[in-house]
């Protein structure tokens, strides 16, 4: 692939119906959260071609000012995904690797936790990273300005500032315990 990315490859359709989705999503968060919900119906289709689906929700899952270069090839990536992968992965991430009411059991003495998520990331929203990271006694939440929800590819210089600030505290972490 040429590393310059042009309007080409991003159809209107898709960047139309991912317009829609996102402010459906919006308005009615709750009916895609559910295994049930509108975009699981949506991919158990057989009519949906998960890599379409998925790129095509991906471009509003990324904040509006995050560089258009990395925002497009972002988009690139996730439409690459072959048939069953995409339902595969919501699968996994709703149902299948669901800790829910198992959170509090996670010693966070033997493995700090971070939860990072970014201001713009509707599928994970700030508020539910929040939420977790409640529930896991030591846990911490870090809401990320400026970034959606690939934060590494969307916007890379951003979110390495975070990241950075994290390694920096558990390394001084490590070293308290260290001397202890």
């Amino acid at each position: 692939m040429d590393s310059s990315v042009n309007a080409r490859m991003l159809p209107c359709g898709f960047l139309h119906w991912s317009a829609n989705v996102t402010q459906n999503i919006l308005e009615r968060r709750s009916l895609y959260r559910q295994p049930t919900g509108l975009l699981h119906r949506l991919v158990e289709s057989s009519s949906q071609h998960g890599g379409e689906v998925c790129a095509s929700g991906v471009w509003g899952l990324m904040a509006p000012q995050s560089p258009e270069k990395d925002r497009r090839l972002t988009w690139w990536y996730y439409s690459q995904g072959a048939p069953g992968v995409f339902k595969g992965d919501l699968y996994f991430y709703s149902v299948g690797h669901a800790l829910r009411g198992k959170l509090h059991l996670i010693d966070t003495n033997k493995c700090p936790v971070y939860l990072m998520t970014g201001e713009f990331d509707y599928f994970s929203t700030p508020e539910d990273s929040k939420r977790t990271a409640d529930q896991i006694p030591g846990a911490k939440f870090v809401e990320m300005k400026g970034i959606g929800h690939f934060p590494m590819s969307e916007n890379h210089e951003v979110f390495v500032k975070y990241l950075k600030e994290i390694l920096n505290e558990i390394l001084s972490y490590n070293k308290v315990a260290q001397v202890q």
